[in-house]
């Protein structure tokens, strides 16, 4: 696997902690009924856990980064797993390792072998990835979603040393956005984006729909969200966030028809086109005490100058 020039050569790390927070980050102590020991599992055996929210992404810098790192000094943390009842193991954290691992060559990687039931399992995958950098809209969405929903059927069957707390528990979004510094109503509305079709999904984590236009099309119809597929692709532009409410209030009205939907995502395109240059990028020509408004009248004179000369010449 070659290896891109990195824009940074010395990248550092304060902790293990820190370097595999680019993949998951695993801090809780064994619960009960866990083996806190560590044993050595062949790569082959290890199995994504199902519907995990997280992507592995080979061409990125971080897992190069987490390449490098194993390559030189093995894998520092182990991976954290449980066993299938159709054979093998299921990855809890470490995606990213036992990727980087079978990169490297390595045939068996670390393992800590968890007990614990299916919506335990499911918060401790979801905790060990939530704090690290760079998510994606999409991952963030399905990773809260997945969350809250074993959340919520925990919070249904309270354990006895939880039992007296009945009444005065939190909601699960309200401790969720504790945990993650998302407020509750962010919280829903990356929620809200796994009603997105795969392909307007792909358009949000790829940052050509924003997120705010992203939220608002999630309650088109499944339709509704192929016709604005087409739409994008076949124009080559996202809808404008009035665009997308408005969409969004014909859908709730059960006005929108594919020939709505044109009449909305083609209005106002007459319109003169809006220049907006970065004043940062142009400043290096100017003196460094000039005013934004001087910078402005400069370059319209030259523009002015630049037009007339044309005209002498043609």
């Amino acid at each position: 696997m070659s290896r891109p020039k990195r824009a940074t050569q010395d990248i550092q790390f304060t902790s293990v902690d820190n370097l595999f927070g680019l993949d998951e980050v695993e801090t809780a102590s064994p619960a009960p009924g866990e083996s806190a020991g560590i044993i050595e599992l062949p790569v082959d055996e290890l199995h994504t856990f199902r519907d995990h929210p997280f992507k592995i992404i080979p061409d990125d810098e971080a897992m190069y980064e987490i390449i490098e790192s194993i390559r030189e000094n093995g894998i520092l943390v182990p991976l954290d797993v449980r066993l299938r009842s159709e054979g093998g193991y299921e990855i809890i954290s470490g995606h990213r390792r036992k990727f980087a691992a079978i990169q490297v060559g390595l045939p068996s990687v670390p393992c800590i072998v968890s007990d614990m039931d299916d919506d335990t399992t499911i918060r401790r995958m979801v905790d060990s990835n939530i704090y690290r950098p760079n998510f994606l809209p999409s991952e963030k969405a399905f990773a809260y979603k997945t969350k809250l929903d074993a959340m919520k059927r925990q919070s249904g069957r309270p354990s006895k040393e939880n039992a007296s707390q009945v009444g005065t528990q939190k909601r699960s979004d309200q401790i969720l956005a504790e945990q993650t510094g998302d407020s509750r109503i962010q919280i829903h509305r990356y929620v809200r984006l796994t009603l997105l079709s795969a392909q307007l999904l792909e358009l949000v984590d790829t940052k050509k729909i924003p997120l705010n236009v992203g939220v608002a099309i999630s309650h088109l119809s499944e339709i509704q969200q192929i016709w604005l597929f087409e739409f994008i692709r076949d124009l080559g532009r996202s809808p404008r966030l009035e665009q997308a409410e408005k969409l969004k209030k014909y859908h709730c009205e059960h006005k929108l028809t594919k020939e709505a939907m044109i009449a909305v995502l083609t209005e106002d395109t007459e319109a003169s086109p809006s220049i907006s240059i970065k004043t940062k990028s142009i400043a290096k020509y100017f003196p460094p005490d000039t005013s934004r408004e001087e910078m402005e009248e400069t370059i319209l004179k030259l523009l002015e100058y630049h037009m007339n000369s044309r005209k002498i010449t043609a």
